[in-house]
């Protein structure tokens, strides 16, 4: 079964990008994202801004994960300081 291209309602759209209503209203709200003149959500919108949102939640884990990376190599650099030559 083919998904639409359009999505007349907010919850509608929330279904097909697997995200809260609330995010759907960010993404038009604050974010701008396109919709028809008619005011149905774009299924290629949609998807754009969901590949958007994984991808900035996978910069966000990759910034943890080099600010841990950076207090353990800091940590070992202390500990080496300290040891006798």
């Amino acid at each position: 079964m083919n998904k639409p291209d359009f999505f007349k309602t907010q919850k509608e759209a929330a279904a097909y990008a697997v995200v809260t209503d609330r995010t759907i209203r960010r993404w038009k709200n604050k974010l701008g994202m396109p919709m028809t003149q008619e005011g149905y959500y774009i299924k290629t919108e949609l998807d754009r801004y969901k590949r958007a949102e994984e991808i900035k939640q996978i910069c966000r884990e990759i910034d943890v994960a080099g600010r841990d990376i950076g207090v353990a190599v800091g940590t070992l650099n202390n500990i080496k300081a300290r040891l006798p030559a």
